[in-house]
């Protein structure tokens, strides 16, 4: 291979010589001084010195240039290896080209990569140089890149930067924040550039994410039924940040309620929850518990909305509640329903009155508790009344039972509750009787109403009463048909009148004789034993 080797010297005839000596190598000359230096500076390709010993004799200056020559060239070596060791193990990609142009193969380019150049590209050295960085740039950015290295080319602008994907030889993209600078180094080449490339794919996906949240919770704020807040722990409890959904929870903006501006959100709280909410707070932050409370508050318009509270504590590094987080629901609707399907549960859909279920509660709920009065039930059977429907008709029968539960409504008073528990039946339940007399007295006032009431029905019923025992260890089914049991004797004793039953020792041994009697029977006819039955 041919090597370029520069001549210096004044000698026309000791070129010729080495001319002819070394005819396959390219020789330069130059004459010793500043065109030596020029053709040195200017040739990079220069590999060996040739100096004419006569010219060093006739000139002592020559030997001290010379001396400052071969300092400069192990200087440059030094630089070499220190520009080699930072190029090759830089953390980030460098690209160093030469009359490079987008989308050529870069077969004649002058091109250095170096190895994270590659590695964040996922494409070697010789790939990039035949593809042309344009056609590995992500199309949605290439454009933007070509144009501004078109001006980077034309001399408009002397860098730019920019941030853009790779497209991997996997068909994945490579996010890189990218830097690209005119790079003059030799003379004849303006347009050679250098190209800096970081791999910023992890905190592109990072920010990614940190939008997807953003926008989720913009979607979440902007339709909650309700507030988003932050808030100081006072009593006042300032706002420090509240969401737009405020002004349709609470009438006021969110500039009303920042900072306690016009309203403080204490005074939004109805009065009776706000000691038993501040408590709730107080005990859920000793414990760093989540906070979830429901409570009303009134609005601007002086409505009262049911919300439920959903938060947390903030805390600074010395254990401190700094802050209040959380979210504040509109829940009135929810309350509604739930008021109304616990008002279905709980009473009877013809009269409003409470139904049985809801009296067998609180039979159950009294009988754990401790009272020094006497608990009692007295039951009303109006058997007779379901008789009216095939003369008068199903909606007749029901207006009239209508009307008889207003009329023995009336007669509740105090601790006394009225219930329908069946559809012609009706039972009173208090915790505070003072005796049989007051028993007595009650029941003759009943017997007054349902006889005013269906005088001109002409129909009869029976009352049932049940003094419930401090150690009654029935459960209010039991009870209830105890009343059931009383009321049936009443009613048969009444004969077409109303008359009251006690469901007493006498009632007990009455129907323990007509167990016992049924019980024989059953023995007879199944032909067991006949001993105890006799004919009179």
């Amino acid at each position: 291979m041919a090597e370029k080797i520069l001549f210096a010297g004044d000698s026309g005839t000791g070129c010729r010589h080495i001319n002819e000596l070394l005819a396959e190598d390219a020789i330069v000359t130059a004459v010793v001084g500043r065109e030596l230096a020029q053709n040195l500076d200017q040739d990079p390709d220069v590999r060996y010195l040739m100096l004419d010993i006569d010219t060093l004799r006739k000139d002592d200056s020559i030997l001290p240039f010379l001396l400052e020559l071969a300092e400069n060239v192990r200087s440059g070596s030094e630089k070499d290896i220190l520009f080699d060791a930072i190029f090759n193990q830089a953390p980030i990609g460098i690209s160093i080209s030469f009359n490079s142009a987008p989308r050529e193969s870069g077969a004649e380019r002058k091109v250095n990569i170096n190895p994270m150049f590659e590695q964040i590209t996922g494409w070697s050295k010789e790939e990039l140089v035949k593809l042309g960085w344009a056609s590995i740039t992500h199309p949605e950015d290439v454009d933007a890149d070509v144009e501004q290295y078109r001006r980077l080319q034309a001399g408009d602008i002397k860098d730019y930067s920019m941030e853009k994907r790779f497209i991997k030889p996997d068909g994945s993209a490579v996010w890189v924040n990218m830097v690209v600078a005119a790079l003059n180094i030799f003379h004849d080449d303006k347009y050679d550039h250098l190209c800096l490339i970081q791999d910023i794919t992890k905190r592109k996906e990072i920010e990614k994410a940190l939008i997807d949240s953003e926008n989720s919770k913009s979607v979440l704020l902007a339709n909650l039924q309700g507030l988003a807040y932050r808030c100081l722990y006072d009593r006042e409890w300032t706002m420090l940040y509240v969401s737009e959904g405020c002004l349709e929870l609470t009438g006021y903006s969110v500039e009303c309620l920042l900072n306690n501006k016009e309203v403080s959100y204490n005074k939004l709280i109805a009065p009776e929850y706000k000691e038993s909410l501040w408590n709730e707070w107080a005990r859920v932050l000793a414990q760093r518990l989540p906070f979830r409370y429901e409570y009303e508050i009134l609005s601007a318009s002086g409505e009262r909305k049911w919300v439920l509270e959903m938060g947390e504590g903030i805390y600074n590094e010395k254990g401190d509640v700094e802050a209040l987080e959380g979210i504040i629901i509109d829940i009135s609707k929810q309350k509604r329903v739930a008021e109304a399907l616990k008002y279905s549960n709980e009473h009877d859909s013809l009269t409003g009155l409470y139904n049985r279920a809801y009296l067998e509660r609180i039979l159950e709920a009294d009988a754990g508790k401790e009272t020094k009065d006497t608990r009692v039930v007295i039951g009303i059977n109006l058997r007779d009344v379901q008789a009216l429907s095939s003369d008068f008709g199903f909606h007749y029968t029901q207006e009239l039972l209508k009307k008889v539960s207003k009329g023995l409504a009336e007669l509740c008073a105090g601790h006394c509750a009225l219930y329908h528990t069946y559809e012609h039946r009706f039972a009173y339940y208090t915790q505070c009787c003072k005796g049989k007399d007051q028993i007595i007295e009650f029941c003759q006032r009943l017997v007054a109403k349902l006889e005013e009431l269906l005088a001109d029905e002409r129909v009869g019923g029976g009352i049932g009463i049940l003094v419930i025992e401090p150690d009654n260890e029935l459960d209010a089914n039991q009870l209830l048909k105890h009343v059931l049991i009383a009321t049936e004797i009443a009613l048969e004793d009444a004969q077409g009148g109303f008359k009251y039953c006690f469901f007493d020792e006498e009632v007990k041994a009455r129907i323990a004789r007509e167990e016992s009697i049924k019980n024989d029977l059953e023995r007879v006819i199944s032909g067991e034993d006949d001993a105890g039955l006799f004919l009179q």
